[in-house]
């Protein structure tokens, strides 16, 4: 640009993470950045000759998440105004929230509601894995805790004394309607995001949160064949990993065979001796086919 006339200040580029601003403007190495290639340092000579300049702007207020990011309604529109972008002319617009919501949310900040939806999505999918029926314990232990922690549990474990609201004739109790409403679709969506293909069949005609998870419970829990099953096939299935730490493997075939043991279904420890050392990888076979101990003087590798 300066070739033909045009004179420049440093560019600024904004960023969320502040790890990374600060790794571009200043030039030390820690534990955890020395595996970065010294190319990909490029940004700090451009920091330095005040090619660039880099600064901070907060997670939700950076409306390059509008390109790299699935955002509500909101967000999407804020960001949308702040880079000079419009609807097309006659372009009626694709989301519209419902009247009902505005009077179901009653008076709250819906820009931090709807930042919190965006966490909250993410939350799901980063805590609770997808439910195959083999880990249906830890599926259910975690599935509740974020129910949990959305405050929709109750919809699925109802209180004694407490019925799922239904509208008054004179409409009285609408709010109350809605919101609960707001409530179960939220818990059985959130249940049903985290079901492989295969068990969702199994519960497509359920309707409302607690009958899907009282299927789910019927189903896989431990208490049932099917569950009991699974909790084996996993402690059978089991790998340890070659030049790892046998630990986790270990202690994953022990917890499945503890929590059948939990309801008497107790596995013998020559049994399970078995199943830990045919869970040993392939390099330790020709001292385990022969005979000898796992580790002795003469068997060093």
């Amino acid at each position: 640009m300066s070739e033909i006339g045009y004179q420049l200040g440093p560019i600024p580029i904004a960023g969320d993470n502040q790890g990374s601003l600060f790794m571009g403007s200043n030039p030390v190495t820690e534990s955890r950045s020395k595996h970065i290639d010294i190319r990909y340092h490029a940004i700090r000579e451009y920091i330095e000759n005040k090619q660039i300049e880099v600064y901070f702007v907060d997670g939700s207020n950076n409306p390059a998440d509008l390109f790299t990011k699935n955002l509500g309604h909101i967000k999407f529109t804020k960001f949308r105004g702040e880079l000079g972008l419009e609807s097309a002319p006659g372009k009626a617009a694709i989301y519209e929230r419902p009247a009902y919501l505005d009077v179901a949310l009653g008076g709250l900040d819906i820009a931090a509601l709807n930042s919190h939806i965006d966490i909250m999505s993410n939350s799901l999918q980063n805590l609770v894995p997808i439910l195959d029926g083999s880990n249906y314990h830890r599926w259910a232990d975690l599935m509740k805790a974020y129910l949990q922690q959305q405050q929709v549990w109750f919809v699925v474990e109802l209180p004694d004394g407490i019925t799922a609201p239904t509208l008054a004739e004179d409409g009285s109790n609408q709010n109350n309607v809605i919101a609960w409403t707001q409530m179960q679709s939220k818990a059985l969506g959130s249940i049903r995001l985290r079901l492989n293909d295969e068990v969702a069949k199994v519960v497509k005609d359920k309707t409302t949160a607690k009958e899907v998870w009282d299927e789910l419970k019927e189903l896989y829990s431990v208490t049932s064949a099917l569950g009991a099953y699974s909790l084996y096939k996993v402690a059978a299935n089991t790998r340890i990993p070659a030049n790892e730490h046998p630990g986790p493997a270990i202690a994953k075939i022990q917890g499945n065979l503890d929590q059948l043991a939990s309801v008497g279904i107790d596995v013998p420890m020559n049994l399970r001796a078995l199943i830990i050392l045919d869970a040993a990888p392939p390099r330790t076979s020709p001292p385990l086919m022969s005979g000898k101990p796992l580790w002795h003087p003469g068997n060093r590798q």
